[in-house]
């Protein structure tokens, strides 16, 4: 039996299991934009960080623990199956705490390709009480929608893509000599 000061704690271990940044670094961070014309696109992303933020946590509820690994860089989803993924550690069992929501209260861009959000993590305990906890996420454009990676980093996907870019440069190369 669980007494109500473990309770809060019990949110946290959830709320850090769910999302575990620890010190992700930039991609070519900038200074916010600050254009009036950027402001609609902005708005635009704005939305789709909080699309993203809603799927990750409404799949996350139902047990769908995909919903991490979807959400991360490309390089790791190519290196690793979703059950090597599974046997990293960073996808727990929720105890009797449940994230029920995560709200995106404001976005500070940095260029296209990363912002920092800041988001309201809103769990219900087990007595039906409210908690929530306010944190900031580092997210990143890539292949077309905004992502949170939670166990990928920015270097890697970027190194990785360096190496495709090389190898696909090689097989160019040749398929040229081979055509003479």
């Amino acid at each position: 039996m669980r007494s109500g000061k473990e309770w809060p704690h019990r949110c946290l271990l959830c709320c850090a299991v769910f999302f575990v940044l620890t010190g992700l670094p930039g991609c070519g961070e900038q200074e916010p934009d600050t254009q009036a014309d950027a402001a609609d696109v902005d708005s635009t992303d704005t939305d789709k960080i909080q699309a993203m933020f809603t799927e990750a946590s409404t799949r996350w509820h139902y047990g769908d623990k995909a919903a991490l690994y979807d959400i991360e860089f490309e390089y790791l989803q190519e290196k690793n199956t979703f059950d090597e993924y599974l046997e990293f550690g960073q996808i727990q069992h929720l105890e009797a705490d449940t994230l029920v929501q995560m709200v995106v209260r404001s976005v500070e861009f940095f260029g296209q390709d990363s912002a920092m959000a800041v988001v309201d993590a809103i769990f219900v305990g087990p007595t039906g009480d409210t908690t929530v906890f306010p944190d900031r996420y580092k997210v990143y454009y890539h292949r077309g929608r905004w992502i949170f990676p939670s166990v990928s980093v920015i270097e890697q996907q970027l190194q990785w893509e360096e190496l495709r870019r090389v190898a696909d440069s090689a097989a160019a190369a040749e398929e040229e000599l081979e055509g003479l």
